[in-house]
């Protein structure tokens, strides 16, 4: 009877480990479903809050597996050093645009404007971790009043100002606070927690956006250059994918083969879309066909995309 009465014992040990890493594992993806690859922040008293480092975060999805731990950690500092590449090439990029705006040279202007905006594009995956800026330089008019509403800033400002009233004069306040706010975002962005089912989900998001709104041409409803933040996006999401192609690859090779294929045939979509002397056709210039074949290859990218989300370790 001790005999049955100690492996009892055992086998209730085993089921709790279980049971606690799914739980765990659930959390995790949990904490990822705001489209972003921010770590999950739990109440630790009342009116505060505390945060999942990515490393704990990792621990907790998977305990007892130091392999896959270390795979998915080093997928997460792949993605980490080509999300600050990218924070510090928007700054750079944005800063030429808004400097063109000060200096008052419309023309120059909008020459910069969609170009800053394809780093920020590309950061996509992990722009919901930061909400409140994201909603300051990326906000359209239509979540607010109207055009005029002083809480409508950032670049959709610049672009209203720009192709609507032709003031750049107008637009001077609003290219020094997105400065400001692109600085405040680096300093965020620097030390966001991330998980790996955080950033499929934002990449998840990411391709939902550019399928639903980019495509219909809501992204860009003034300079009308939705297609080259389409083309940003794509990269952004690709990206992510990238980063994690190690671990995609060891639970399930022709899921990587197919991601391959389908980004490759929407970036192509788009690229097919560029003018001469640099940009894309205006998104409302598209042929129906055209339309149609860039939608298809979109909504092939969102299949994938909720199977990669499902790749244990990912979810």
């Amino acid at each position: 009877m001790r005999s049955v009465r100690v492996g009892m014992v055992g086998a209730m040990r085993r089921l709790v480990r279980t049971v606690t890493g799914v739980l765990a594992l659930g959390l995790a993806a949990g904490c990822g479903s705001s489209g972003s690859g921010a770590a999950a922040t739990t109440t630790s008293s009342p009116g505060t809050t505390s945060t999942t480092s990515g490393a704990e975060a990792l621990a907790e999805e998977h305990p007892g597996t130091p392999g896959k731990d270390r795979q998915l950690r080093a997928a997460v500092d792949s993605y980490r050093s080509y999300l600050l590449a990218e924070v510090a090439a928007l700054r750079t990029g944005t800063s030429a645009f808004t400097a063109a705006v000060r200096a008052g040279d419309l023309a120059k202007a909008r020459a910069r404007y969609s170009p800053s905006r394809v780093h920020w594009g590309r950061l996509s995956p992990v722009t919901g971790a930061v909400r409140d800026i994201t909603a300051r330089v990326d906000g359209l008019a239509t979540a607010h009043s109207g055009p005029a509403d002083p809480a409508f800033t950032g670049w959709h400002r610049l672009e209203y100002l720009l192709w609507v009233t032709g003031s750049t004069a107008a637009a001077r306040p609003y290219a020094d606070q997105l400065d400001a706010d692109l600085a405040t975002l680096a300093a965020r962005l620097a030390t966001v927690p991330l998980t790996p089912g955080g950033l499929v989900l934002g990449a998840r998001g990411a391709v939902e956006t550019m399928a639903t709104r980019t495509l219909a041409g809501m992204a860009e409803p003034y300079s009308h250059t939705d297609l080259a933040d389409l083309a940003a996006g794509l990269d952004g999401a690709q990206a992510v994918f990238r980063a994690l192609t190690p671990v995609v690859a060891a639970a399930d090779p022709t899921l990587v083969a197919v991601l391959l294929r389908d980004f490759d045939a929407a970036t192509s979509g788009v690229s097919v879309q560029r003018v001469a002397g640099g940009g894309y056709r205006p998104v409302g210039d598209l042929t129906a066909a055209d339309r149609s074949r860039l939608r298809g290859r979109l909504d092939a990218l969102r299949a994938d995309m909720l199977r990669l989300a499902a790749v244990p370790g990912l979810r």
